[in-house]
């Protein structure tokens, strides 16, 4: 059996040495591994944002409107400061990624699935935010990943991690009739809130029209919540700069109001707020004091 392979192999691959020179086989093609590609770019490409359609709970094809509702409706869920505080800010980021650059299988009930007959793992907040950036960038592109030069698109450069409270102010931008939710939502969770925080807040009652300024008022005022260092201020400052601005023609939109019952004494030792009520009285021409 020994000879008869032996036979077999010599007369099958040897060739004769005169035409061995023009028969000679070219190398076999040799890839890194880390360029070798299972399936083709754009099906990778399809995988991932297929993922992060699911990752967000959405079929591909949902609305920029639906992606943003769903988004901070699992940021509500799963972000650091409803959690775990300071301690699950220091998570690896690298696994914002993780969940969609791979293909995943849905569990409606438990999570996610790396491998059917895994344990599920619920969705992380980095996973959340790495799907939501993937989808939105989708929206954004939808001619493809492609770049100009044939490569693929920029990676967004690192921004600063936003708190809870700032994402959920975010949805006032398209939805300020949605105010009065958003605050309640800030008051539960007990979440810090900035000057830009307030400001946006303020801006949004006045989709409200008359009834606006009470709720306004009440941001202001609320004293269950925790101010950053001035926001109170500066939120004094931006209404009454609705009042005298963009709903000075409202009569529920009154300064004398805000200036009468609502500033108290430390606000007015702050210069800021002091500027703000000189330009609602004409530079003092009406004494608010």
């Amino acid at each position: 059996a020994r000879a008869a392979h032996a036979l077999f192999r010599t007369a099958a691959f040897s060739v004769p040495a005169a035409s061995a020179s023009r028969q000679k086989m070219p190398p076999p093609l040799s890839l890194p591994s880390s360029r070798r590609r299972l399936c083709s770019a754009a099906t990778e490409a399809r995988v991932r944002l297929n993922n992060a359609y699911f990752m967000l709970g959405l079929e591909p094809g949902a609305t920029r409107k639906q992606v943003k509702l769903a988004y901070y409706r699992l940021a509500k869920e799963t972000h650091p400061d409803v959690i775990g505080g300071g301690a699950a800010r220091k998570a690896n980021r690298a696994v914002a990624t993780g969940a969609v650059n791979r293909a995943v299988v849905r569990d409606e009930q438990t999570g996610f699935l790396d491998e059917e007959g895994e344990a599920a793992s619920p969705a992380s907040f980095l996973e959340v935010q790495a799907a939501f950036d993937a989808v939105i960038d989708a929206l954004d592109h939808p001619e493809g990943t492609e770049g100009e030069e044939g490569g693929r698109r920029k990676r967004r450069p690192d921004r600063r991690e936003k708190t809870l409270g700032e994402l959920l102010v975010e949805r006032l931008g398209e939805e300020p009739e949605t105010v009065a939710e958003v605050w309640d939502e800030i008051r539960e969770q007990n979440l810090e809130v900035t000057a830009a925080m307030l400001t946006q807040l303020l801006h949004a009652c006045t989709s409200l029209g008359s009834d606006g300024f009470h709720t306004a008022v009440d941001i202001v005022e609320a004293e269950e919540c925790t101010f950053q260092l001035g926001a109170r201020q500066s939120g004094l400052c931006s209404l009454l700069q609705l009042c005298t601005g963009p709903m000075g023609e409202d009569e529920a939109w009154d300064a004398d109001v805000v200036v009468n019952y609502h500033v108290n004494d430390e606000d007015r030792e702050h210069p800021n707020v002091i500027a703000a009520i000189g330009a609602v009285y004409c530079a003092g021409t009406r004494s608010p004091f």
